[in-house]
Order: structure tokens, then sequence, then C-alpha cells
């Protein structure tokens, strides 16, 4: 009997644990692993945002869902990550000028729907670390930078028509 969904979670070892559904409602679990062109297909494409002046800003892919068709069956993922201020704690801060115009470029040239948010601290006791506190205004992927000096998170999330992904930049304004 041919299986009718499968579901793939993925972890940070490209080791993924796969659930097919059958039309009895039976369900199989196996673990697999994939080679890092495979797993290209199962994750959203690589973002990185572009100064007006050509430098280059690193985004770190977070939380995502993404569909593929195959062999007449869809493949989902779905890859829980920290919180966008948890992340930000691997990345080093990029230095850049206040107010400085970027754009949000993704490695195999898509245009998806953009949403940005800026992200803080907030108690410590929580059990989710950070929460948003205020919208990125982002038209045509373009987006301003802070004007006021001191370190920043944002997170960048796109939406395609095979899932979405959460994106963090993590930057430090500085005074020219």
């Amino acid at each position: 009997m041919e299986a009718i969904s499968a579901v793939y979670l993925a972890d940070e070892n490209n080791e993924l644990l796969e659930y097919r559904v059958f039309p009895d409602g039976a369900v199989e679990e196996k673990s697999i692993f994939l080679s890092d062109k495979e797993l290209f297909y199962l994750s959203p494409p690589d973002m990185e945002l572009i100064s007006d002046l050509g430098a280059v800003i690193p985004a770190e892919l977070g939380t995502y869902t993404w569909t593929r068709k195959a062999g007449g069956m869809d493949q989902t993922v779905h890859v829980d990550a920290s919180s966008p201020i948890e992340i930000a704690e691997f990345i080093e801060a990029v230095p850049v000028r206040p107010g400085m115009e970027v754009s949000v470029g993704f490695a195999d040239s898509s245009t998806p729907e953009l949403e940005g948010y800026y992200w803080d601290r907030d108690d410590e006791t929580s059990w989710f670390v950070g929460k948003r506190v205020g919208k990125v205004a982002i038209e045509d992927g373009v987006f301003e930078l802070p004007t006021e000096p001191g370190e920043y998170v944002i997170e960048i999330k796109a939406t395609w028509e095979y899932g979405d992904g959460s994106y963090t930049i993590h930057l430090e304004v500085v005074e020219e």
C-alpha cells in the first residue's frame, strides 16, 4: 500500500524522522539521513541583506516549514528553532551605519512575501526568550535600518508557495 502523506522532522545533523501515513490510518516511522543536496530541496533558500553600499549582512535561518512534491506525494519538513533573540547570541553583530537602506535577497532569486520585526529580551523567567517589540517596514524587499546607535535583533519572515521561514539578523548601529 502506498503512503498518502509523509511528515519529516529535522535536527541540526541533517537527520530526519520520517512519518508516513497510509490510507488505513497506519503510521510508519523511520530515521533517515539526508545529504546537503537533498536537504537543500527541503528548506527555504538562504537569505542575505545587501546594504546600499554593497555590504553583505548575513542572516541565520530559524524556524521553517517547507514542502516539495516527490513521487506524487508531498514531503513537508517543519523545523522549530530558538527565538531570534537566542539565535542572535550565536551571531556576531554586524556594524552598520544609522539609517542605512538594505535589500533582502535570496539564493534562488525568489521574491516571497516579507514581514519584519524588531526583537528584545523580556522577562528572563519566561520559557520563551524575547518578544517582538516593533514592526520593520519592508517595501519591495527594501527597508531602512534604525538611526539610533545600539544592538538590534531583526526577524525577517518570508512566505513562499512552498512554505515559510524565519531569518535572524544581528546588527550594531554605530555612529559615523
